[in-house]
């Protein structure tokens, strides 16, 4: 008899349940996708956003050459920071710097073990592609080997500087 007085309970609070679950499932779909990010900077991020929010842990360096430089407050392993944007002022790559005698993680890496590129130095490269495909975000990182990276960098393919954009347009005025 006990048995199905909490049957009968527990079926009054089924509807409620679904509807809850329900709405978490809505909540979860809905929240937009998390931006692989380089020290607190993703691919997308505006060139007024990035300053705000760096300010809080490097030193503006320099521009040069269509990039940023940012030099890190205390960061245990990246020294410098360069970040370049598209002519509509959004980061189309971050690149940390490791600091002399460290190494950096580079986790975007994913599990890519095997380098895709050798330099005439000995440095490999490794290539990971980040995300949706259409997005063409890759990360790459460069170092003697993958455990001893000296760069980490993310990167949108095809994205064009402020500077090249300009210089496409007087081009095709020409």
């Amino acid at each position: 008899m006990t048995h199905n007085r909490y049957s009968r309970k527990a079926g009054r609070y089924r509807p409620a349940f679904l509807s809850l679950l329900a709405t978490a499932l809505l909540l979860c779909a809905a929240a937009p996708k998390q931006s692989p990010s380089i020290k607190g900077v993703s691919i997308g991020d505006t060139e007024n956003a990035t300053k705000q929010s760096l300010l809080k842990s490097a030193s503006f360096v320099r521009e040069e050459e269509g990039q940023q430089v940012w030099k890190l407050n205390n960061d245990p392993d990246a020294e410098f920071l360069l970040i370049g944007y598209d002519a509509d002022h959004h980061v189309r790559y971050v690149t940390a710097v490791a600091k002399p005698g460290s190494t950096l993680k580079c986790e975007i890496l994913g599990d890519a073990r095997q380098p895709d590129k050798q330099g005439k130095s000995g440095t490999l490269q490794f290539t990971h592609p980040i995300g949706d495909p259409d997005d063409h975000i890759i990360a790459v990182a460069r170092g003697e080997s993958r455990d001893k990276l000296r760069l980490c960098s993310l990167k949108r393919l095809g994205a064009k500087s402020a500077e090249e954009d300009e210089e496409e347009h007087e081009h095709q005025s020409h």
